[in-house]
């Protein structure tokens, strides 16, 4: 990557660069196996120590290990092109369908890149099973051949691929529970980028009996996806009083059984699933504003205990509450850091506006710790009741026509800073339409240096936001499910 400017390189080599890089280390480790992968990571450093080096040198080094240019073959493509692509698996007469494209936040697209795919696949048919490998070249198609009774792609999800199936059922009681969860989850990027309806994924919801479940990873796949459903139609208030009629249809009534079971408080006896399912399930409860979840926050927060209900005290706040969450600042963050950021979430959760308008303009700046001030603004923009007054507050304009809140931020936040990188991002972060969306173009025609890439993300990904919700208010197929 090119680097123009040393200040650039906190957006530069961001989440994205290090995520995509540790997926495509995982799907390399599964092509190469573990002893070449090692045996050839051994060979990189010691054929390249005390030099420079480029990502040519480590395919080379593993090239070695497989004898040809196979490795270097592959991956060329998966660090020169960006992205990364779906695999559309559908059955034919024959057996199954495979159909690659470049797969996009914005939906379907005709963008001819293609890629070297390393394929795993689990089938089964009347007599037995079987795991197949193929190597997908840069083909837009292939056919296997077989009757295979299910059949499901990338099964360990060591391939960095989406998976969507076309015409298949698959029998989810059959499947290990991590392999639910991935098939979930490729459904959930399918269906809210357009490739599929939102309806099925709500569909599995009446499929899928998680009153049988209780593992972490698999309900925060579903319970996450559902509560982002429904905050994302909040600008259209009778789909989204349909979806969440849906969810207390389906799922409200586990989850409180669920958190009853483990209980609202930690436990010396929890197990990791427990600990990390406990604050899911809170937080599942106050998104719907659910009237057992804000009697019990209430009762917790007289009794002084804290942990997981504060954002729901944040969300009904009256000013006495208020000032009791300030007070928190002074007397439990010095015995208790971790509370911290549960008193910022609660504050960036109150509805009221009159307080609202106290904590942007005054608690933002005076109360808040300078390395948490985009995390107060984060919270803030997801609050519909907060969005577009923070917006106003920093993009205000004094009688001399300056922008006197913003050159205060940018005093405070010098440029190439990773805390104004954050900041230019989660302003937007509550954005779900085109007018807010244009008044964020238009306000960052210059921007500051270090940012350009963040900005440039943050116009993309709110695009994608909006096209999404467009989508699921057009998708007649989701009403008709909803309405049953």
């Amino acid at each position: 990557v090119k680097i123009d400017d040393a200040r650039n390189v906190n957006e530069i080599f961001d989440g994205i660069s290090y995520s995509k890089g540790s997926c495509l280390v995982r799907f390399l480790t599964m092509y190469l196996g573990k002893n070449k992968f090692r045996d050839g990571m051994r060979q990189y450093m010691n054929d390249n120590k005390w030099k420079n080096t480029t990502s040519i040198d480590l395919w080379n080094a593993f090239s070695t290990q497989t004898k040809d240019d196979t490795v270097l073959n592959i991956m060329k493509d998966w660090t020169s092109q960006m992205g990364y692509p779906v695999i559309t698996v559908s059955k034919t007469d024959k057996g199954i369908k495979l159909q690659q494209n470049k797969y996009l936040k914005t939906g379907p697209n005709t963008d001819p890149a293609l890629w070297i795919i390393p394929v795993q696949i689990y089938v089964t048919d009347d007599q037995e099973t079987a795991d197949i490998s193929i190597l997908m070249n840069k083909t837009k198609e292939m056919e296997i051949q077989g009757n295979f009774k299910q059949v499901i792609v990338n099964p360990d999800r060591e391939g960095f691929y989406r998976v969507m199936y076309d015409n298949i059922d698959i029998n989810m009681e059959e499947l290990h529970i991590s392999t639910q969860k991935q098939i979930v989850s490729d459904l959930v990027a399918m269906c809210f980028t357009g490739y599929q309806s939102i309806s099925k994924f709500f569909s599995v919801i009446t499929k899928i009996d998680i009153s049988s479940m209780t593992n972490y990873n698999f309900l925060s796949t579903i319970l996450s996806n559902t509560i982002r459903t429904y905050t994302l139609l909040k600008n259209h208030s009778e789909l989204q009083l349909l979806v969440k009629r849906y969810i207390e249809k389906y799922q409200l009534r586990r989850v409180i059984e669920l958190l009853e079971k483990i209980g609202w408080e930690d436990l010396p006896t929890d197990s990791i699933n427990d600990a990390n399912l406990r604050p899911l399930l809170i937080n599942f409860l106050g998104q719907l504003d659910n009237k057992y979840a804000i009697s019990k926050a209430r009762e917790l927060f007289e009794k002084k205990t804290y942990k997981y209900i504060l954002p729901i005290i944040g969300m009904h706040a009256r000013r006495e509450e208020y000032h009791k969450l300030l007070s928190l600042f002074d007397t439990e963050t010095i015995n208790n850091p971790q509370i911290k950021d549960d008193i910022i979430e609660a504050l960036g959760e109150i509805r009221d506006p009159d307080i609202l308008d106290e904590i942007i303009s005054d608690v933002l700046w005076n109360k808040i710790r300078e390395q948490d001030v985009w995390h107060q603004m984060k919270v803030l923009s997801l609050n519909k009741h907060a969005t577009t007054k923070l917006w106003n507050y920093i993009t205000f304009r004094n009688g001399n026509g300056e922008y006197e809140n913003w050159n205060r931020i940018l005093k405070k936040f010098i440029p190439g800073s990773s805390g104004l990188t954050y900041i230019v991002k989660v302003i937007a972060g509550g954005f779900t339409t085109n007018i807010e969306l244009d008044k964020y173009i238009a306000f960052f025609t210059e921007r500051p240096v270090g940012t350009d890439m963040s900005i440039r993300q943050t116009i993309e990904s709110t695009k994608s936001k909006i096209t999404s919700i467009d989508r699921i208010v057009a998708d007649s197929e989701f009403k008709s499910l909803l309405s049953k």
